[in-house]
């Protein structure tokens, strides 16, 4: 039996919400790198040119308070992007300790793909599924937004 009948036989309140998540979260990432294959970019990759995308000039620390990840992460990743020229970075003018991010004419071409491929799964995700969309996207972020403060306690 495949993983998907696996799931489609058992119970929706015997499946942990976490693993839900995962699978769902994983689902996305696999249907975005499948297709995305031209930009060769990877998940935090994805992540940070969007939110890049999101904030217009946000500074590095910001990324990574937004989305809870190491700083090192963020450093790593913010320099594959630059070097392959999907970002800029800049020194803040008036905090020479803060760097400004933002995204480049590749940058904003890869965040409109990546749009056009979120909303692709989104369409697909939803046939078929007797839920408001947005119903369903509040109730998840509310649920993100307490995952979130129980790991900052």
């Amino acid at each position: 039996m495949d993983h998907i009948e696996k799931i489609k036989e058992t119970e929706a309140s015997e499946i942990p919400l976490g693993k839900l998540v995962l699978i769902i979260s994983r689902s996305n990432f696999l249907y975005l790198k499948n297709h995305l294959k031209d930009l060769d970019l990877k998940g935090y990759q994805i992540t940070m040119l969007f939110e890049i995308y999101k904030g217009k000039n946000i500074s590095q620390h910001e990324i990574g308070s937004n989305y809870n990840i190491d700083k090192g992460v963020i450093s790593r990743t913010l320099k594959k992007l630059e070097d392959d020229g999907f970002i800029s970075r800049e020194i803040d003018e008036n905090n020479r300790r803060r760097n400004i991010v933002s995204l480049t004419k590749k940058g904003e071409e890869a965040v409109e793909e990546i749009i056009n491929i979120f909303n692709q799964w989104e369409s697909e995700i939803y046939e078929g599924i007797d839920i408001e969309k947005d119903v369903l996207h509040e109730v998840l972020k509310t649920i993100a937004i307490k995952a979130i403060a129980m790991t900052k306690e």
